[in-house]
């Protein structure tokens, strides 16, 4: 309807952050913090307009460990999106910025939505593929139907479209249909120790057409 929802303010002068609501036909600040440089940004808002979903700027090539919620109550905490060891590398919403979930980062990435039905629908996809990179590309409006697109050994990426009511996967199209399948070379998730013990994960591609008992003195 136009109402402008929130705004971001940000003095160069006193270094402090802040959000200010005209939810209630009046100016209210919801939200303050002070850094040299504002220390959050508005990456969007829940589904249900409750609250604000807010990012650290600090995020390494826009990869954040958790979101934060402001909500329109005064309530502020965690947006319930992070998740132990790993980072966010994508945030979804719609062109009205209403937040639905996030991507995590990861040699094969997984995911958590808001709404519970999507995020089992999802998960069950991802499930489905073990060794594959499960990529959650585009949706429909109500996310009734979801295309992924899936790399997996035997192709250079195949788009599917999840129909959620019926339940069917149906494969639509290849990305790369020029590359014949046997061009496609074998690849394996592996993860290997650095020398303060951090583990690491990587991608190991195996060259066209070399045997599994070959495939040692790493």
């Amino acid at each position: 309807d136009g109402t402008v929802i929130a705004r971001e303010d940000y003095s160069n002068a006193t270094n402090e952050y802040e959000i200010v609501s005209y939810r209630s036909g009046k100016k209210e600040t919801v939200f303050k913090a002070k850094g040299a440089v504002p220390p959050y940004s508005i990456v969007g808002i829940k589904d249900d307009r409750s609250a604000l979903i807010l990012a650290p700027t600090s995020g390494a090539d826009e990869e954040y460990t958790d979101l934060i919620e402001v909500g329109f109550d005064g309530h502020i905490g965690p947006a319930g999106l992070s998740r132990p060891g790993a980072d966010i590398e994508h945030i979804y919403s719609d062109p009205n910025q209403s937040v639905s979930g996030v991507r995590y980062s990861g040699a094969l990435p997984s995911y958590k939505f808001y709404d519970p039905e999507v995020d089992q629908a999802v998960a069950a996809v991802v499930a489905g593929f073990p060794t594959s990179a499960v990529f959650v590309t585009s949706r429909s409006e109500d996310w009734s139907k979801i295309l992924y697109l899936i790399y997996d050994n035997n192709t250079t990426g195949q788009y599917v479209l999840q129909d959620r009511a019926t339940g069917q996967l149906m494969g639509i199209a290849t990305r790369r249909a020029d590359i014949p399948n046997e061009a496609v070379a074998d690849i394996s998730v592996v993860k290997y120790p650095a020398r303060d013990g951090l583990s690491i994960p990587a991608i190991l591609t195996w060259p066209v057409g070399t045997d599994a008992s070959a495939r040692k003195n790493l």
